[in-house]
């Protein structure tokens, strides 16, 4: 895919692995497969505005922080609830 891709898919995976999620937890969080997570990481698939919409939910940014790198989350906590409710459903 093209460098905008690229871009998003690092943003996702620094935000990712600042709030010390797997890319299961996140793909749980998100209701997709983890290998699209991975994808969209890598910048190998284009996330939909949906996608995106739901992975800025999961990790508590607005959808403009994939895209602008000066677009800091107001809060850096990791929300644990919603990631065991993840596990409760495996």
């Amino acid at each position: 895919m093209g460098l905008v891709d690229q871009h998003v898919g690092s943003r996702i995976r620094q935000r990712r692995e600042r709030l010390a999620l797997t890319v299961e937890e996140l793909a749980c969080l998100v209701a997709t497969h983890p290998e699209a997570i991975a994808e969209y990481e890598r910048g190998d698939e284009h996330a939909s505005a949906q996608e995106l919409t739901f992975i800025a939910d999961a990790l508590g940014v607005p959808v403009l922080y994939f895209y602008d790198d000066t677009a800091e989350p107001a809060a850096a906590l990791r929300s644990s609830n919603a990631v065991s409710v993840c596990h409760r459903r495996a």
